[in-house]
């Protein structure tokens, strides 16, 4: 009597299994489309919460002192080759 429970069990635990697998893959899409949009949402919760906080904080705390030498600064760039401006040529990767 215990083994044939035992086989009932294992036979509806491979039924399960079975289905679960043919809906993961006729609703495979769906479900990357779905989890991409939860993703997405959490992201946006996180941004506006915790690193706009984060943020509105750093700002609300900040003092600033003799903001007229902010008119002085200025940004210069120079011309120069573009090789060596890549993580590729930091780490030594490519062909120069």
């Amino acid at each position: 009597m215990v083994e044939d429970q035992v086989r009932q069990d294992i036979a509806l635990i491979r039924r399960a299994i079975e289905e679960g697998g043919a809906y993961a893959t006729a609703c495979g899409p769906d479900m990357l489309v779905w989890g991409v949009a939860v993703a997405l949402g959490y992201s946006a919760i996180y941004q506006g919460t915790v690193k706009l906080g984060l943020w509105r904080c750093v700002l609300e705390t900040l003092d600033v002192a003799n903001l007229a030498a902010l008119e002085q600064v200025s940004a210069a760039g120079k011309a120069d080759s573009p090789i060596g401006e890549g993580l590729a040529d930091a780490l030594s990767v490519g062909s120069l």
